[in-house]
């Protein structure tokens, strides 16, 4: 095998790693912003609406699971009442059934802006995957490049012809 290919995969998936747990980072400052300014009420779920997902293929765009957004209806502090979308969807299932009440997080500047307030619709949850997901990742690295190592220096296996 290719040394720079054996090299340059664990290089590519550190990259990766990386990038995840930046932007994780992000989501959850963004998040942890959004926590702080929001309001939390009952809501009750008046609808749900199933929409697809994508992914890109070779041969063209096609969908690849669905996700759940479920409609809500709540009072505002002035008394209004207002409907809006999730922000956030979830799958397989739809976090709560049509009629049942729920806990919210809005945004008193943009009320339509609405996240449940539990389970992995939460607006932290999204952001901590990402970085749980780029640590394991450089785990991964770092576990490779420590048996190269040990095989390369501890016991004297030749590796790229060394």
């Amino acid at each position: 095998m290719e040394p720079m290919l054996i090299l340059g995969v664990p290089v590519f998936i550190l990259i990766g790693a990386v990038a995840f747990v930046v932007n994780g980072r992000r989501r959850v400052r963004r998040a942890a912003a959004f926590t702080r300014r929001s309001v939390v009420t009952t809501a009750e779920v008046i609808g749900l609406d199933l929409r697809p997902t994508y992914r890109i293929s070779t041969d063209n765009l096609d969908t690849h699971g669905s996700h759940w957004f479920p409609t809500v209806r709540f009072l505002l502090p002035d008394g209004q009442q207002l409907e809006a979308e999730t922000v956030v969807g979830s799958a397989p299932l739809p976090p709560a059934k049509v009629g049942e009440r729920v806990a919210v997080r809005y945004d008193p500047r943009n009320p339509t802006h609405v996240h449940l307030d539990s389970g992995l619709a939460q607006p932290k949850v999204i952001g901590w995957m990402h970085v749980a997901l780029g640590v394991g990742l450089a785990g991964v690295v770092l576990v490779f490049g420590l048996v190269l190592a040990a095989m390369v220096f501890v016991l004297d296996v030749p590796i790229f012809g060394l």
